[in-house]
């Protein structure tokens, strides 16, 4: 009777899809080239209509089947576009020159998305961590990676720090526990260390996102907490991919295989999480060799990626990243001239965005792209002094 009752639920959603679906009227505006948009106006005002039409395109599903059609959008989405997306709402919520009914609307989203991204949690497992999908009735959830949850964890430091709900640095310091586990058994490999990519079976790559993600949610916790385990966590890990890592031209590869061979890959959100690091490690214990050496990575990283085609072939959302990394040094004291090219950026997202403000420069629109291209703007319209609560909070 139950499977009777069942089947007749999905026929009918089905039906429904097909007769109803919500998305058919947004699919053809969301996924229409990009158009001349003329002058770009100002960072904010970029911002709040690329993120109108995150919120718009991606709630729709239209990508969806006719079942899935009729759930709502995050159940449908991996959690590192999710928690990409909640930072751009974020974003939304502190930029000081955003239209009120939109920041508004930003935080009533920010809460819908926090309800959704707690389904990706598993609280059964030792240590508990995000999946990378939920499950459905067709698949187990998916599985889980040390990175994307160093990016949630991130997310849940920078709520703390804004709302100082407990429950936010308390899911902060089990991702945190989460990650460092990611590090156990790293030991017995060629180049001993580092953390783990993912805890997907037979998979024993050790990257840099991962591991120098780790170090920054470390690091930032460190600030909140002064828990010395933290930063002691934070020094080994920074080392390690500082010996093992760092290729000739200064930069750092993607990460190691498990033969202990490199993946010789640079990818700009790699540069700033190291920069990042330093920067956070020079806070934490004076060393100005960090802040030095963030300096240097961040100049470097910032001739490389302005060189040819590169800026415009990385995905937006490392180049969101890298940017963010780089305000975070002079945020702290140090210095990079990232705002040029930054600007730079941000005008050719300006030019490649549809008449739904649609990022369509790589194909598709996606979530995470989208979610990036709302940083950019959203960011460029705050001073790097913005960014210090993000990490020292709790001095305030």
């Amino acid at each position: 009777m139950r499977l009777k009752i069942k089947a007749l639920l999905c026929v009918t959603m089905i039906v429904a899809g097909l007769i109803m679906d919500p998305a058919a009227q947004l699919k053809e505006s969301c996924l229409a080239p990009a158009v001349d948009r003329g002058t770009m106006p100002s960072y904010a005002t970029a911002s709040e209509i690329s993120y109108l039409g995150l919120q718009s395109c991606m709630s729709a599903n239209f990508d969806a089947t006719p079942l899935n059609r009729l759930l709502p959008s995050f159940l449908l989405a991996e959690a590192w576009p999710l928690g990409q997306a909640i930072e751009a709402s974020i974003a939304m919520t502190r930029e000081a020159n955003t239209d009120p009914g939109v920041k508004k609307f930003a935080e009533r989203r920010l809460g819908f998305e926090l309800s959704g991204l707690s389904l990706y949690w598993d609280q059964r497992s030792n240590p508990p961590g995000y999946y990378s999908t939920i499950a459905t009735m067709f698949d187990p959830p998916g599985a889980k990676y040390y990175d994307d949850n160093a990016w949630l964890g991130l997310v849940m430091v920078e709520l703390y720090n804004i709302y100082g709900q407990k429950w936010m640095l308390d899911r902060a310091a089990e991702i945190l526990d989460f990650d460092m586990f990611g590090a156990v058994g790293t030991t017995t490999y060629a180049k001993p260390g580092g953390v783990f990519w993912t805890q997907a079976p037979g998979n024993f790559y050790r990257a840099s996102v991962s591991t120098a993600g780790a170090v920054q949610l470390a690091l930032e916790m460190y600030r909140v907490t002064n828990n010395s385990e933290y930063l002691k966590f934070a020094i080994a890990a920074y080392d390690w991919v500082s010996k093992y890592l760092k290729g000739p031209e200064g930069l750092y590869h993607d990460g190691l295989n498990e033969d202990g061979s490199i993946s010789p890959v640079y990818y700009s959100y790699n540069q700033g999480l190291m920069v990042a690091d330093g920067a956070l490690l020079f806070e934490a214990t004076g060393n100005h060799q960090h802040l030095s050496d963030a300096e240097v990575l961040a100049a470097t990283a910032l001739d490389y990626f302005a060189a040819g085609t590169r800026l415009i072939d990385e995905d937006p959302i490392f180049m969101a990243i890298f940017f963010r990394d780089l305000m975070l040094l002079d945020a702290v004291g140090g210095h990079s001239n990232y705002r040029p090219l930054m600007e730079l950026y941000a005008h050719d997202l300006w030019k490649n965005l549809n008449s739904m403000g649609m990022l369509i420069h790589k194909g598709s629109p996606s979530r995470l792209s989208q979610a990036a291209v709302v940083q950019v703007f959203a960011d460029l319209s705050r001073p790097a002094a913005d960014f210090l609560p993000r990490c020292f909070a709790a001095d305030s």
